[in-house]
């Protein structure tokens, strides 16, 4: 566990290094009222994330007070220097700092008590990018909105984006389980992602030939520039419940083969 709220190896001249490996860990402790609140009990959870360009690997793991483990591993191959490449050019370590000042008032024992809340609870982080030529830089502290750096999120949701790809089966998604049965009334969602990055965006779609892994075109911009895009995932929605107005989004215009 890291004293300090900010450690920065080196000269902090990274832009443009290349990224080698990332590494978070992450832990909880609380302490919560047993019984008549005059005793507490300790739960305590972790998690662990690394991103390993060398390996070509992502790896992230839950344990749990009981001694359950949750494991995931992402064997990626080239496609983990998209995501690394992604955090190097547009310079996201070199601009993560932490601010000193403290933004938050703290909840006093008696009202975490009254709301049913941890006695007390605390979360703490370590991040570490590791360079080439031995170069690191290392951040780490308090889990919270003080204690992490201000573009935590931009890391985190690329990351997140990036799994989303992997991370359900066809034997968890209805678009498979329910074919065959007809889709009458509902609107086909295609999310797709341009060349080099992660965020996924949603076309619609009326051609049921289209799976996820295909390329396709789309139009882009007020002036609908024809892109290459591919297919991360596919949906089926109500009007009423739509991600996003049926009469407003735009269309996949056709498949193509690249």
């Amino acid at each position: 566990m890291l004293e300090e709220n900010n450690l920065m190896l080196l000269d902090g001249n990274f832009y443009m290094d290349r990224i080698e490996e990332i590494t978070l860990s992450y832990s909880r402790m609380a302490e919560v009222p047993f019984f008549d609140a005059t005793e507490h009990i300790e739960r305590k959870y972790s998690e662990y994330l690394t991103i390993n360009g060398k390996t070509k690997t992502i790896e992230f793991s839950r344990e749990f007070e009981n001694g359950n483990k949750v494991y995931h591993k992402y064997e990626v191959g080239e496609c983990i220097d998209i995501l690394l490449s992604y955090f190097e050019n547009n310079r996201v370590f070199e601009r993560m700092k932490l601010e000193e000042a403290d933004l938050c008032s703290s909840i006093s024992m008696e009202e975490e008590i009254d709301a049913g809340l941890p006695v007390s609870e605390e979360s703490y982080y370590s991040l570490t990018i590791y360079y080439e030529n031995d170069k690191e830089k290392e951040l780490g502290g308090i889990f919270d909105f003080i204690g992490l750096p201000d573009n935590y999120d931009e890391f985190i949701n690329a990351v997140s984006d990036f799994l989303k790809i992997y991370n359900e089966g066809d034997i968890f998604d209805k678009k498979f389980y329910y074919k065959g049965k007809g889709c009458k009334g509902k609107y086909m969602f295609a999310s797709v992602v341009f060349p080099g990055t992660v965020k996924s965006y949603y076309y619609l779609t009326e051609d049921e030939s289209i799976e996820v892994g295909d390329y396709v075109i789309v139009p882009v911009g007020p002036e609908n520039e024809r892109k290459i895009v591919q297919v991360v995932n596919i949906e089926y929605f109500e009007k009423y419940d739509a991600p996003y107005p049926v009469d407003k989004i735009k269309r996949i215009i056709k498949k193509c083969y690249v």
